[in-house]
């Protein structure tokens, strides 16, 4: 995995499209999980996952935070959660309702 050629390909999908997938996922109640370590919090305004995260959280999606780590080495990025959450910025009522009850 290339952080790199993620970036450029996140980059060449139009907000349009972006919006059509996250409205249905708003619909049916799917969240989104933010993977810690993609997001650049020296760079948030041109950080290609900080603007997909931000359309999703318009469009009404949830989130929640480093679900998806695959080993416990995973979870030492953990801690860059709460820098993403103010950056976005979310609110608790972003987060997804399983996830809000795990962080209260």
């Amino acid at each position: 995995y290339n952080r790199a050629d993620a970036e450029i390909m996140r980059g060449l999908i139009s907000d349009e499209k972006y919006k059509e997938m996250f409205t249905v996922m708003a619909e049916k109640g799917i969240g989104f999980d933010i993977s810690v370590w993609n997001y650049d919090l020296n760079n948030p305004d041109n950080c290609q996952m900080f603007r997909v995260a931000r359309i999703a959280r318009d469009c009404g999606v949830k989130f929640t935070f480093g679900t998806d780590t695959h080993d416990i080495a995973g979870l030492k990025w953990a801690s860059r959660s709460t820098e993403i959450f103010e950056k976005m910025p979310l609110s608790i009522d972003d987060l997804h309702p399983m996830y809000r009850e795990f962080v209260k």
